[in-house]
């Protein structure tokens, strides 16, 4: 199995920037609009991570989760992919968040 690469899903925040471009040589969706978050990894429901090559290409991280969990990503019995993994660009100072698993 190869590595797997994925699309990133862009984040409107007011408080973003534009330095996604600069730093990691991206082309943001819109060229006036402050982005700031990059959901490299995302299985929540309104943003699915999508394979960007390889024999994958195009399949949803959810797909993935459900069809070949164990050959991918071991065995785990989550519903769905645990993590949410971003790239933050915040122009100004953002409070700390801890967010506990809900039960």
């Amino acid at each position: 199995m190869s590595v797997l690469t994925f699309q990133p899903i862009y984040q409107q925040r007011v408080w973003g920037g534009r330095k996604l471009e600069t730093i990691y040589q991206r082309k943001l969706p819109d060229s006036t609009t402050p982005y700031g978050e990059s959901w490299e990894i995302s299985d929540r429901p309104e943003a699915q991570s999508i394979v960007t090559t390889g024999p994958l290409k195009g399949k949803s991280l959810s797909a993935l989760w459900s069809s070949q969990r164990k050959e991918i990503f071991g065995d785990y019995s989550s519903d769905n992919f645990p993590l949410l993994i971003k790239i933050l660009d915040a122009q100004t100072d953002l409070s700390i968040q801890v967010h506990p698993p809900s039960t």
